[in-house]
């Protein structure tokens, strides 16, 4: 039924853009040769998979190998994105997705909420990277809303309502992790693991 789903939102969303071309495969092929055959066909920019699709550990080392990003499509399937939501973990990574984060809210025409919580108190100095989201909000003309405090990001994430989290793709993202949830404080895991939200995975370079 989600498939079902996910199809029907795609055809709809597109029906009245005559510069989409929308092409369905009904014939099963394994998803390294679907990459494989599309990634030479066409000048991919994004590539669309399921929560499902990243625990195959034979398509790990695929998605991986992309470098491009990958909409990770939520449960939430209905209404529109009217926000785009970071939860800012690690200084270095963040920095470097913060231009798609506005150019991606840009193009939705969203507001964006910044979430830079310490609950744990590891206390690194965000201040830099704060100001840097700040001036490029300026610079693509776009609405940011930080909020800093000490609560728990994670339950600031499932308050959310419409919106798409924008994340780096590491690649601890792809491996496997214990059941104990309760036992991570990594939001960036936390929050990859939820099924609620659609993702929006930029690639980067890990220290």
């Amino acid at each position: 039924m989600l498939f079902r789903s996910i199809l029907d939102l795609i055809k709809e969303s597109f029906k009245d853009d005559d510069t989409v071309l929308i092409r369905m495969d009904y014939h099963y092929e394994p998803m390294k040769k679907q990459l494989k055959n599309d990634m030479k066909k066409y000048d991919i920019g994004m590539v669309i998979l399921t929560h499902e699709m990243f625990k195959i550990k034979e398509y790990a080392k695929e998605i991986k190998a992309l470098t491009i990003p990958i909409y990770k499509l939520g449960e939430e399937l209905t209404g529109s994105i009217k926000k785009t939501t970071v939860l800012v973990n690690d200084v270095n990574s963040y920095e470097q997705i913060s231009p798609v984060i506005f150019d991606v809210a840009s193009q939705l025409k969203t507001k964006t909420k910044i979430f830079d919580m310490d609950p744990i108190g590891e206390e690194v100095d965000k201040t830099t990277l704060l100001n840097h989201f700040e001036n490029l909000a300026k610079i693509f003309n776009q609405k940011v809303e930080v909020i800093s405090n000490d609560n728990n990001p994670i339950r600031e994430l499932k308050k959310q309502t419409n919106t798409l989290q924008i994340l780096p793709l590491k690649n601890e993202m792809f491996k496997q992790r214990f059941s104990w949830k309760f036992l991570y404080t990594n939001p960036d895991l936390i929050s990859f693991d939820m099924k609620k939200y659609s993702q929006l995975l930029i690639p980067v370079i890990e220290e």
